[in-house]
């Protein structure tokens, strides 16, 4: 059985950290983080650290009017079916936090290959969409950017994720550079009786066998 999974930095807290300036980081998805650029701010970003107020957002850690600013997501056109649901999100974040302003500009076509001149250029979106597939040789080409520090200072539990798709954003640092969005598991089904007649003793296990 194998699974694949895609990542996305689109959790209120990680965003609200982004737009706040906490962080910091090197130049990387997850989107250069999986999603947040290396360093990455808005520039109308503004606000204080992190507040555990009372009028924190729930379940995030932040005062939802302490931080402002403006927010660019970039991934794969979302379809027909995923596009009205991720729209929602964006409304409810939105409507969570509304001095944040997100955009959405969905890439078609190439997508890694639309990103790499980004990552070139610098010219890198604030958050952005990364495939399993694709994780492993962006964070080691640098251009994702750990997300340990927003996910401790957010107080963000990531113990909801299944620990298979946790783990393809996992670095050889061990640290995190994308969180997932969803996933698929691919199912893989045999005929026992012709494998017998064609000498194969042992089913296989996995796609390599």
């Amino acid at each position: 059985m194998r699974r694949t999974s895609s990542a996305m930095v689109m959790m209120a807290s990680l965003l609200v950290v982004a737009c706040s300036g906490g962080g910091g980081g090197t130049a990387s998805p997850g989107a250069t983080t999986a999603s947040q650029a290396p360093g990455a701010s808005s520039p109308a970003a503004s606000g204080g650290s992190p507040s555990a107020s009372a009028s924190s957002s729930a379940g995030t850690g932040f005062d939802a009017s302490a931080v402002s600013g403006d927010l660019t997501l970039q991934g794969w056109s979302a379809g027909a079916v995923e596009a009205p649901i991720l729209q929602q999100v964006l409304d409810d974040f939105q409507a969570q936090y509304p001095n944040i302003k997100v955009k959405f500009e969905p890439i078609s076509g190439d997508y890694v290959g639309a990103m790499a001149p980004k990552f070139s250029s610098g010219d890198v979106p604030d958050v952005f969409y990364v495939d399993s597939s694709q994780a492993a040789t962006w964070i080691d080409d640098g251009v994702l950017e750990p997300l340990d520090d927003y996910i401790a200072k957010s107080g963000f539990d990531t113990s909801t994720f299944y620990p298979g798709y946790l783990d393809a954003f996992k670095g050889p640092d061990g640290k995190l550079y994308g969180l997932p969005k969803d996933g698929n598991t691919l199912a893989m089904a045999f005929n026992a009786d012709l494998l017998q007649k064609a000498g194969v003793t042992t089913p296989p296990t996995d796609w390599a066998s």
